[in-house]
């Protein structure tokens, strides 16, 4: 599951994943490794622009730039990765969507991710589980820690 309701209006839901980023609850899943710091390479993140390198527990990187930062919607591009995902993925575009609902705010992420070539597609379709348990644990994990902040 990539999506999870938030009893929270979207603007603290927001703010609960500037506080407690879902990056904290990401565990490994198949050949994905969780990260573990980052360094801003440009800009301020979040702002539209900025460039941070993302270090995975394997000792491998990725890049990742913010593409688009608005209070219903969070984009950004992974790219340089130098694990064996760069071998047939030229990037990934990564999207958290949040919508008001009665009940709160559903959050909504997504993975869009682009093979570098025809050759390495159906490698990259082969992938799509992993990926998707990936953000499905991350997402449980963090829902269910914004969920106990909201009883709170």
């Amino acid at each position: 599951e990539t999506e999870a309701t938030i009893p929270m209006t979207v603007a603290d839901t927001r703010a609960f994943l500037d506080t407690r980023p879902i990056t904290d609850y990401l565990e490994p899943s198949g050949d994905i490794a969780a990260p573990v710091g980052f360094e801003i390479l440009a800009g301020t993140w979040p702002n539209p622009g900025a460039v941070r390198r993302v270090e995975l527990e394997d000792g491998h990187y990725v890049i990742e730039r913010v593409l688009e930062d608005r209070a219903d919607f969070f984009a950004y591009q992974l790219w340089v990765f130098t694990n064996d995902v760069g071998r047939g993925v030229e990037q990934i575009v990564g999207e958290m969507r949040f919508t008001p609902v009665d009940s709160g705010t559903v959050f909504n992420w997504q993975y869009k991710v682009k093979p570098r070539n025809a050759c390495t597609a159906s490698f990259v379709r082969r992938q799509k589980d992993g990926s998707e348990d990936y953000l499905g644990s991350g997402i449980a994990a963090w829902a269910q820690a914004a969920r106990a902040a909201a009883e709170s």
